[in-house]
């Protein structure tokens, strides 16, 4: 997996695509974190434009939005979003989808073999094997259903890239209390606790 990049801060930082065309195997996993005045419109206008595009909301929540793009006008949508407010955070992925899919289209060969067995030897079974045989066919035809599945989800990979829209930024969490410092005077601050006494100061 090709991280392009990844950034993220309290304030308003913008960051520029890598401009990386997928290749044949490759999908595309991005996020942007948009600081907007009206969230619903904002909202609204971007499903309309990922419908211009052929692609769709997979989900919708309260502070964000997933969307399914076409892959070849990814990059396109990105821009769209970028203008839609002010970025706080971006994230651009590529990975490469060629390996697992090679993998799939292996195993599920080897069990259509298998299962094609089973068939033949079911013809030839006698009346006590016939049962222990359907119950291997029925086993395997589960798994070569559950390949099907898994290529299928690929491939479609391959085909829409999912972009996550974000509108509002969730700061890194911060130290557990069993976290130990290398810096013995830390060791002896509750850091957690200082953080929200500093916290409730600045209200």
């Amino acid at each position: 997996m090709k991280t392009f990049m990844l950034a993220s801060c309290s304030l308003v930082v913008a960051f520029a695509l890598a401009g990386a065309q997928p290749r044949p195997f490759e999908t595309i996993n991005a996020s942007v974190v948009l600081k907007v005045n009206d969230r619903e419109a904002t909202t609204r206008s971007l499903i309309n434009t990922a419908e211009g595009m052929d692609g769709y909301f997979s989900l919708l929540g309260d502070e964000f939005i997933v969307f399914k793009i076409p892959v070849a006008k990814a990059d396109t949508f990105l821009k769209v979003c970028d203008s839609a407010g002010l970025v706080v955070a971006r994230r651009y992925e590529l990975s490469d989808n060629a390996s697992a899919i090679a993998d799939r289209e292996t195993r599920l060969k080897a069990r259509r073999d298998l299962l094609k067995d089973y068939f033949d030897m079911l013809r030839s079974s006698s009346a006590g094997s016939v049962l222990t045989v359907e119950k291997a066919i029925a086993d395997v035809t589960t798994e070569i259903e559950s390949l099907e599945a898994e290529l299928a989800r690929l491939r479609y990979q391959l085909e829409y890239g999912e972009i996550r829209v974000d509108f509002k930024f969730h700061e890194r969490t911060p130290p557990l209390r069993s976290e130990r410092s290398l810096f013995n005077w830390i060791n002896d601050l509750n850091l957690v606790d200082l953080r929200r006494d500093f916290e409730d100061a600045s209200h």
